[in-house]
């Protein structure tokens, strides 16, 4: 019958908290460098919805185009030299993400980063070291 979510309400300022105390020094360093681009964040599911609120804020505080595409909708488009891209995943293993992060890694976009939640994923292990501002972070450090 649904999530009870008056205990996710209850934990909401703990939440908040936490969540200023975080240091994401490689994602602030993208983030910096990403603002003189359009953005495109590239996920689907609940990576997807993450993009959405992820690109809105970019709207908002670099006044850049963003959007957010799917893996497939990503693999359809040529051009990324002047595009900041953030490959979102919540597994990093399925076979859409790790074929459009090829893809987009040969691509060379402007900004190419990776967020995946799953530390030792088949996508983070691809990631090289950086080249350009490449980045990538495993969601699960960040409860440590």
């Amino acid at each position: 019958m649904g999530r009870p979510y008056s205990t996710d309400i209850t934990a909401l300022s703990e939440t908040f908290k936490w969540a200023f105390s975080v240091k994401l020094p490689d994602l602030q360093r993208a983030v910096a460098a990403a603002a003189e681009f359009p953005m495109v964040y590239v996920g689907s599911g609940g990576s997807y919805t993450g993009g959405l609120l992820a690109s809105q804020l970019h709207w908002q505080m670099a006044r850049k185009v963003s959007r957010v595409l799917t893996p497939l909708e990503a693999g359809a488009h040529g051009d990324w030299s002047n595009t900041a891209v953030i490959l979102l995943s919540a597994g990093g293993n399925n076979p859409d993400v790790l074929g459009i992060f090829n893809y987009l890694l040969a691509a060379e976009p402007a900004v190419l980063g990776v967020i995946c939640s799953r530390v030792g994923s088949k996508l983070n292990s691809r990631a090289p070291a950086p080249r350009r501002l490449l980045f990538k972070m495993d969601a699960e450090k960040l409860t440590g």
